[in-house]
């Protein structure tokens, strides 16, 4: 199956490791990594682990593009992105023993032709028909709120399943339209600001995630942290927890599952809840990107909770 991600605010995502962080101190860091990110690119990165192809796409800065296209040709991912004057983003996380500190610079503004240019280009990929688009991340400077419901609605009319990562003002507008996507994969905290009252129970999660689903979306994934996720479709809901031996970083393990996801797209909902939640869990043990990663989610199916709801 034909597989896109679409990041319109991509990102090098700067990792910087402290002992501590101590707000207005001078600090010396234990190690500091750089990778080509943004929600999509994350997702396309996990499917090549796995050993998956996809194409990526969004707004890139010329300035520094160099950065993400030797990523994408060391993880053998195809390079669709429009390129666009400026610099991409960069984004800090600061790890400590406390969890990780992340400073999310606003990225590039884009203008109204930039915009209509992606919305063409990301169009033209699924020319052919069919396929799968996973709309990811945030909306930089000058990008309109409406942006993924537009866009949703252009590759749902060539035949492509459309799975949304997004929250706040672009998550609301893209739910807002006649046109839904098929997915999306909020986490508990998005998934309440979005329906404008606290969903802090299995139960809360249920009766509103069934409620979007008369509305014609096929799957909602509610993500909560240490409890697991819940995985509802239609017919039947399951919950779903993976077993940590061993915590790497939480950075990129919402990803690594919108990556799950897309890879069990055509799989039953127990199949598909057990593979991304191992996708997740997978990334949560990492020693090193990319590091045999198809075995160790093919490992971590076998310890994938999942029960009926």
């Amino acid at each position: 199956m034909k597989i896109v991600t679409i990041t319109p605010n991509p990102a090098i995502d700067l990792t910087v490791k402290l002992e501590k962080l101590i707000p207005g101190e001078v600090h010396r860091a234990e190690f500091s990594t750089a990778h080509a990110g943004g929600k999509g690119i994350n997702v396309s990165s996990r499917l090549a682990a796995y050993g998956m192809t996809s194409a990526a796409s969004g707004f890139l800065g010329h300035d520094n593009a160099g950065f993400f296209e030797r990523h994408f040709q060391e993880n053998n991912i195809a390079d669709a992105f429009l390129r666009i004057p400026g610099e991409s983003r960069t984004n800090i996380k600061i790890v400590d023993a406390l969890g990780t500190t992340d400073i999310n610079l606003k990225g590039m503004t884009v203008k109204a032709d930039d915009v209509e240019n992606l919305l063409a280009k990301t169009e033209s990929l699924f020319a052919e028909g069919g396929g799968l688009a996973v709309l990811s991340g945030s909306l930089p400077p000058g990008c309109p709120p409406d942006f993924y419901r537009r866009l949703t609605k252009k590759l749902k009319a060539s035949g492509a399943a459309v799975l949304l990562d997004a929250d706040g003002a672009a998550l609301k507008n893209a739910l807002s339209g006649e046109t839904l996507p098929d997915c999306i994969k909020p986490n508990v905290k998005e998934f309440s600001e979005w329906a404008g009252e606290s969903l802090a129970t299995l139960a809360g999660i249920l009766k509103t995630a069934r409620k979007l689903l008369e509305r014609g979306l096929r799957l909602i994934v509610v993500s909560m942290g240490g409890e697991g996720a819940v995985f509802v479709n239609q017919h039947e809901a399951i919950h779903v927890e993976g077993t940590v031996v061993r915590l790497a970083s939480t950075v990129g393990a919402g990803d690594a599952m919108m990556a799950g996801i897309a890879a069990a797209w055509d799989q039953d909902l127990e199949s598909a809840a057990r593979l991304a939640t191992a996708f997740s869990t997978a990334w949560l043990e990492k020693n090193g990107e990319g590091l045999h990663f198809h075995e160790k989610v093919e490992k971590s199916i076998t310890n994938v909770r999942a029960a009926k709801l």
